[in-house]
């Protein structure tokens, strides 16, 4: 299992740790964590995974443009968004 290896590794070395040692045992089992849900889902295991789904209205782009009274290049640079 990959996170049963990844957890091995990430504990080697550990012994007796202070605060600041602690902080960085939980910073590696988020990352442990993470990693194993990457392996699921890239195994098809949607399971572990959360979906968010953002609603976006539809928005006439040009109109807001004009009203901003910013130039095509401009306003696209602004919004990073295709001239």
């Amino acid at each position: 299992m990959l996170r049963q290896d990844f957890a091995l590794q990430v504990s080697i070395g550990v012994g007796n740790c202070g605060a600041g040692e602690r902080a960085m045992s939980n910073l590696g089992d988020d990352l442990v964590e993470a990693m194993a849900e990457v392996a699921a889902f890239v195994q098809g295991d949607v399971g572990m995974t959360k979906t968010h789904v953002v609603e976006v209205p539809n928005v006439d782009v040009a109109t807001v443009r004009r009203q901003t009274g910013l130039r095509r290049p401009k306003f696209a640079g602004r919004f990073r968004i295709d001239p």
